[in-house]
Formats: C-alpha cells, structure tokens, sequence
C-alpha cells in the first residue's frame, strides 16, 4: 500500500507528460508559431529552416540539438515586471500625501494558460473625508470579460487569507495582499490595463498585461528581414523557418508545383470494383413487356390441347389423306423445336 502511494505522483506527472505532449502535437499546434505558443505555456516553436523533425511544435523540454539548433527553439518568457519609477511605501506623494501602495505599476508578460502571482503592500492611514473606512478593502476595474482570472488572497493579522477584506485597520498598519492573474485566452491579442487600489484611498495602482499570442517572426517586418528566404526555392517566404508557399507551389521548400505534387498515380486512381462492372446480360435490350408478348405470342402460335380427344385425327382411310398419316410427327418435331428455341431466348434474357 505504501508503495501505491509513492507510485501515484508519478503516475499523475507521466499521464500529465503525455496530455501536453498531445497538445504540442496537435494539428493545430503545428499550423504555425503563433498557433503553438497559444496551445500550452510549455509549448515551444523550432525557428531553424532545416530541422529534421516532423513536427516544429513541441514541448520545450523535448528539443534536441540534433533536431533543432537550440538558438532557433521559440517560446516567449512569461514575466512580471515592475515599473521604473517605482516608490516606496510613506514617500511623499502628490501635494501633502503620501505613498499608500507599491508598486504603482505592474507589467506582465504571459502566455495563454499561464498564471504569475503580483505581491503588493499597502499602508494604512486616515482616509479621505467621505469615506468611512472601517476594514482593508481590496478594488480593480473591471477584468471578467477580458480573458483573465483574478484571485486575491490578504495577509490578514499573520495570515493568508483567501479574499479581498481584512477588517480592524490601524492607523499606520501594513497590509501585504496578493493577486493571483490567470490568462485565460487570447482575445484581439491588445494589452490589457486594470486598475488596482484599496477602499479609502484615491490612488490606484495600473496593472498591465501583455498577452503573449502571437511570435515576434511571424510580424511581417521580421518576414521581410529573414535570411532564410532564399530556402524556399524563390516560391514564397519563410516564416518563422518555415516556407509558406505562393498559390501553385507547395512542399517542404516550396520547390515542387502543385501538379507535380497532388498529381494521382495509376495506384491511387479510383478503378470500379470488378463485381460493379455492367455485363450485356444485366442489362438486357428487351423489356419485360416484349418478353411477355413473345411468350404469349408462341402460346397463341403452340395452344396445348385442351382435350386429347379433339386432337386425335379421325380415322380416314388412305384414299382421303394419301401421305397425311405423316403429319404428327412433323408437328411434334416443330413443337419440340419451338419450346427449345423458347427455352434459349427466355433464358438469355434473364440469366
């Protein structure tokens, strides 16, 4: 049993392995750079125009130097950056106040799926005249339908708390909150500002995020300067490492018009299955009316005998008839021919 238990967090990272793998792999990854960063924060692009790999997105921890030169390996660092002119907590702000919150700007550089956490401090004082501030309330601008997440955790009388509220401030205290910043998806791909501050206080802190959906190589400028473009035979341009091909042209390198390319061989045209094949006989030139009349007209021609009386000859006498004594054999030798020859044309019309 203890060895289960060992064995399960291994378990969960291997099946946890093989999901992202998947999603590096995907179709879609593979379409382009910027559709693979978009995948998974752990997916990565190869840059390099002549990698040996089937696929250039992948985990990023898969690339090897072998399939792709690791200077060529693309995945944009998620980041949290805080503003040049920050200032510390209780310095002098505008007029006679002070600094109340730090930092007052916060930038963040992030991958879809990606989450960074922002420590932030605030320092209490007599608030503002209309406001009546009785607890530590944390405030933003609206982020919901932006694409992100927001979870904020306070550090409320020695400990962290899951909220936006603290009550019972001092004048003075010191608050240390947290926001937890998840992006979700990318939307138009433009930056994303949020307001930050604290109830009672009139400055807020700006909160920048910068969604990382795209890759700097695919911008058209960055196209034009590739020295690769000379890899795709002269038939499109490279982006990323990879040859887009002009309309007519396709293949790994551009060097192959698209006749030459699709064009069937005898192995892959579309033959009909043998048993489809139409025969003569399947499809006979006669209807089944004229099959019809003909028989009816060989019974009309051939009427069997209704009576074997009324079919025997009379008795005559050889004055009478001279050589007619012949007769029926002459009749049943047609008779017998006539069912013969109807026997054939039934049969070859429905056989």
């Amino acid at each position: 049993m203890r060895l289960l238990f060992l064995l399960l967090p291994v378990l969960y990272q291997l099946g946890e392995c093989q999901d992202l793998t998947a999603i590096c792999g995907s179709l879609e990854a593979q379409a382009s750079c910027g559709q693979c960063i978009k995948q998974h924060p752990d997916c990565a692009w190869c840059r390099d125009p002549h990698t040996t790999h089937q696929n250039r997105c992948q985990v990023r921890s898969a690339f090897k130097a072998e399939t792709c030169n690791p200077t060529y390996v693309y995945s944009p660092a998620t980041e949290v950056r805080i503003g040049p002119h920050n200032l510390p907590l209780g310095s002098p702000g505008s007029g006679k106040s002070v600094v109340q919150i730090e930092p007052q700007q916060v930038v963040l550089r992030m991958k879809p799926g990606d989450t960074l956490n922002v420590q932030y401090k605030y320092m209490h004082k007599k608030p503002a005249p209309g406001y009546d501030v009785k607890e530590f309330l944390v405030q933003t601008s609206e982020f919901k339908k932006l694409g992100l997440e927001m979870k904020f955790f306070v550090d409320c009388n020695g400990r962290e708390v899951e909220g936006k509220q603290c009550p019972t401030l001092k004048e003075g205290q010191k608050v240390n909150f947290k926001i937890k910043v998840t992006l979700l998806e990318c939307r138009d791909g433009a930056d994303v500002a949020i307001s930050v501050g604290v109830y009672g206080y009139t400055t807020v802190s700006a909160l920048y995020i910068t969604p990382l959906c795209g890759c700097e190589c695919e911008k058209p400028t960055q196209q034009a300067s590739s020295r690769f473009q000379a890899e795709c035979s002269g038939n499109g341009h490279c982006e990323c490492g990879k040859c887009v091909c002009d309309e007519g042209f396709n293949g790994a390198f551009c060097g192959a018009p698209d006749e030459v390319v699709t064009a069937s061989t005898p192995e892959k045209e579309e033959m009909p299955e043998p048993e489809e094949e139409p025969s003569e006989s399947v499809e006979p030139s006669i209807s089944e009316e004229d099959v019809k009349d003909a028989v009816c007209v060989m019974v009309e021609e051939n009427p069997e005998p209704a009576n074997s009386e009324e079919n025997t000859p009379t008795e005559t006498s050889d004055g009478d008839y001279g050589s007619e004594p012949e007769l029926p054999e002459e009749a049943t030798s047609s008779s017998s021919v006539l069912v013969f020859l109807t026997s054939i044309f039934i049969a070859t019309i429905f056989i």
